[in-house]
């Protein structure tokens, strides 16, 4: 018996390759059955059709790979909870955002996890499990090689994982035919099914993600993220862009060219006044509305520093703040890109070569953003550091007051706003995002706001909890006039305020996920039924630049055109000049009534009101470069050439020795700094603990006299450009569990440095505190540039 066993062992032994390459073979034939599969999907049922052969494909690579008993169990459960956890992501992201999970959000999970996890608000569990998970993998990687070699030796564990990287690059290659089938399937489909779905307008692109499914649509994200970012970088139009002529007598329609001259530079506020339009102008009431940003009713006291009131043009309605940001910093509409100009600052940031926070530092301006969402927001941290602003004070303010939100803007950088240089502050409110549901706590501060037409009471109500909310904001421009006109009378700098609105919200325009729009319908109040109307709004104590000629809604993308009318000094010098022609020659709107969406992706569409001078207006941002194909960089283009550059670095003196004096905040151990000049390191050390851990405890860090010091040697004979000090173990997990550097004072050669010089790289990795303390709080470093030393002057 023994011996028939062991020759039927035999057999076993000498078929297994031939039973692996069935199985091969095997799954090879199920990948070309479900491409035949998904060619042959009903409409119907479409998408259910496509995730279960994706399901399918994916278990069975799995167990072709990993063949088992165990695997042919496992394998099935993993990827349906892998898909569940997909799906859960997809609806918090749709719910949150009336926006669908995109390629792009999957790939950010993998370079930036914690940034998801923050996205959309996850339990702490989700953050502890990612700090373990990498942990777990190795180990468990490091037992399997033991495990291995233990058993199998040298020889036959090489053999082995030989053979099943060979299997994993043909499990590979099939998932990869599997992916551009769908792909091509996918377009395919929703060519035909274009007028059903409406994925270029709307709320169109939620409404199909919704009926195929996650998977499917975050494949067909994909290919239309990469298509629609190249449409306005590769597009080439048969014309030429407007002659240098052309362009001046457009200027010359708005701009009174005699204020462009040499002249002080005026610091600048930017107000992103969010979900804010008149409410006089877009709906029927029966009585107007009083606020300064009102713009349908005049001053109830004439200012003359209210140099522009009037409409602005949104191209989202609903929702997107971060749409109608990136057009007002970099001055060009988000609907040339396709689809990704709706994720502009993860699919569009990359591209930016000029924006107005370039243009404004080449010419001396300190720039800074605050808002209240999270650095890692959708990206929100590194989008700024690309468009140029030197730092970024993310989670800023109080959602709930816009005045607070201003205070705390204004209090950041006093080294920047105390300068002998001018600013630029960009500061986004959140307080009149949607909902706008009736709160009892405010009734008495509700006046009588009423449509014309019958209205509910919830319907009422929720106008004059929007018409509350804009009060506060109309309070916090002026708490930003008082602290400018404060820096005008002490330091002799006019002072420019730049208001827009970035959409009406979903409360008002019935888009979007019910948690936002209250279901509730306004269209039977309104006159503006295009519901894209907002306001704009520019107050300054310099000379007015503009001629009385704008009778259209002004395009968002014009407004940083006209920030800079106060700054050039001559037409040549102001930015992105392109977009008065187009103002001139389209009107407010180049493309015409589609919002949300692609131009090129909607051509088949029948989009009407496409303005005849669409190609010469595209030719010319073309040429301008704002936007470009490499990637990203910071420069000065010759178009704007600096009026005032900061002047160059003084040649560096011998530096000797270098002695820092700091401490920090502690978690889950010490944090560390490197000291390295001109690139090359000379050492690093760890710091002790101050116990500052929240963002509100870092700003409130003094100076210590007493904090330890830390000396570091410097090679004979070094004349540095540039040391930099590099906090190299960064960690996170909440607001009071963070780990951060206070460094309280840098000597050269015995001598403190200035920390009002000291920038970031990245930018938005540190700052310099109100009381002159260097805090690094995140993967950066600080940079100290020559000279060091007062000897060196």
């Amino acid at each position: 018996m023994k011996s028939i066993f062991a020759g039927l062992a035999d057999i076993r032994r000498k078929s297994e390759p031939v039973r692996k390459l069935s199985f091969a073979l095997g799954f090879c034939l199920l990948v070309a059955l479900l491409l035949v599969a998904v060619t042959f999907a009903p409409s119907s049922y479409f998408g259910v059709a496509i995730t279960l052969i994706w399901l399918l494909a994916i278990s069975a690579a799995l167990i072709f790979v990993l063949s088992s008993r165990w695997t042919l169990v496992v394998a099935p459960i993993v990827v349906l909870g892998l898909w569940r956890a997909m799906e859960k992501a997809a609806t918090e992201k749709m719910n949150l955002t009336d926006f669908p999970l995109m390629a792009p959000d999957v790939r950010a999970l993998f370079l930036n996890p914690r940034g998801i996890l923050v996205s959309i608000g996850s339990p702490k569990i989700f953050f502890v499990l990612l700090n373990i998970a990498p942990w777990a993998l190795a180990a468990a990687f490091l037992y399997a090689v033991y495990w291995g070699l233990k058993h199998h030796g040298w020889k036959s564990a090489a053999k082995f994982s030989l053979w099943h990287l060979a299997k994993a690059g043909l499990a590979t290659a099939g998932v990869i035919l599997l992916y551009q089938t769908t792909s091509l399937t996918m377009t395919n489909f929703i060519k035909a099914n274009d007028e059903s779905f409406g994925v270029w307008s709307g709320d169109g692109l939620t409404k199909f993600a919704r009926f195929v499914g996650v998977i499917p649509f975050v494949i067909y994200s994909d290919s239309i993220e990469s298509d629609g970012t190249k449409n306005f970088l590769t597009y080439e139009p048969n014309v030429s862009p407007p002659s240098d002529g052309e362009l001046l007598a457009s200027i010359s329609k708005y701009i009174n060219l005699s204020t462009l001259k040499s002249h002080m530079l005026p610091n600048i506020v930017l107000i992103h006044a969010e979900s804010t339009f008149d409410p006089n102008d877009v709906f029927n009431l029966e009585a107007p509305v009083d606020n300064e940003m009102f713009y349908s009713t005049p001053l109830a006291t004439p200012d003359s520093r209210v140099q522009f009131r009037g409409p602005g043009l949104a191209n989202v309605i609903g929702g997107g703040s971060w749409v109608s940001e990136f057009e007002v910093i970099n001055g060009i509409d988000s609907r040339l890109f396709g689809i990704a100009g709706r994720y502009t600052h993860a699919s569009l940031s990359a591209y930016s070569h000029n924006s107005l926070a370039t243009y404004l530092k080449s010419r001396g301006y300190h720039t800074t953003v605050s808002t209240t969402a999270d650095f890692a927001f959708y990206n929100y941290g590194v989008a700024y550091g690309r468009y140029g602003f030197e730092r970024f004070h993310g989670s800023t303010g109080d959602f709930h007051s816009d005045v607070n939100t201003m205070v705390d803007a204004l209090d950041q950088d006093t080294d920047f706003t105390s300068g002998d240089r001018p600013f630029l502050k960009f500061v986004l409110f959140t307080l009149n995002h949607s909902p706008h549901f009736c709160d009892e706590t405010y009734r008495a501060d509700y006046g009588d706001a009423k449509f014309s037409a019958a209205a509910s009471d919830a319907e009422t109500c929720s106008l004059r909890e929007y018409v509350r909310r804009a009060r506060d904001t109309e309070r916090a421009i002026g708490y930003a006039k008082a602290f400018l006109t404060y820096k005008k009378m002490t330091t002799g700098r006019p002072f420019v305020i730049a208001v827009y609105g970035d959409h009406q919200p979903y409360s008002f325009t019935g888009d979007g996920p019910v948690t936002f729009n209250m279901g509730m319908n306004f269209d039977r109040f309104r006159k503006d039924t295009q519901k894209r109307k907002t306001i704009i709004e520019l107050i300054s104590s310099a000379d007015n630049p503009f001629l009385a000629t704008f009778d259209k809604p002004i395009p968002l993308t014009l407004l940083p055109t006209l920030i800079s009318a106060y700054v050039a000094d001559s037409p040549d010098h102001l930015y992105l000049p392109d977009n008065l022609y187009e103002f001139d020659r389209c009107g407010s709107d180049v493309i015409g009534q589609l919002t949300g969406g692609s131009f090129y992706g909607g051509k088949s569409s029948g989009i009407s009101g496409v303005c005849k001078y669409f190609d010469q207006v595209v030719s010319s941002l073309k040429k301008s470069d704002v936007i470009g194909e490499k990637s990203h960089q910071v420069e000065v283009l010759a178009s704007v050439a600096p009026i005032m550059n900061p002047p160059d670095p003084e040649p560096a003196c011998q530096v000797k020795s270098i002695r820092i004096a700091g401490a920090g905040s502690f978690y889950n151990g010490a944090p560390e700094i490197a000291v390295s000049i001109d690139g090359q390191d000379i050492g690093s050390t760890f710091l002790s603990d101050d116990h500052s851990t929240s963002a509100k405890e870092l700003r409130d860090v003094e100076k210590d006299p007493a904090a330890p010091t830390h000396d570091f040697t410097v090679p004979d004979k070094t004349s540095p450009k540039q040391i930099a000090i590099r906090f190299t173990n960064d960690l996170w997990n909440s607001a009071t569990e963070d780990r951060n550097v206070n460094i309280h004072n840098v000597l050269i050669d015995g001598q403190p440095f200035d920390s009002s010089k000291i920038s970031f790289s990245p930018p938005d990795s540190g700052w310099v505190n109100t009381h002159g303390v260097i805090q690094i709080f995140g993967t950066g470093a600080a940079i100290l540039n020559a000279p060091f030393s007062s000897a060196c002057h």
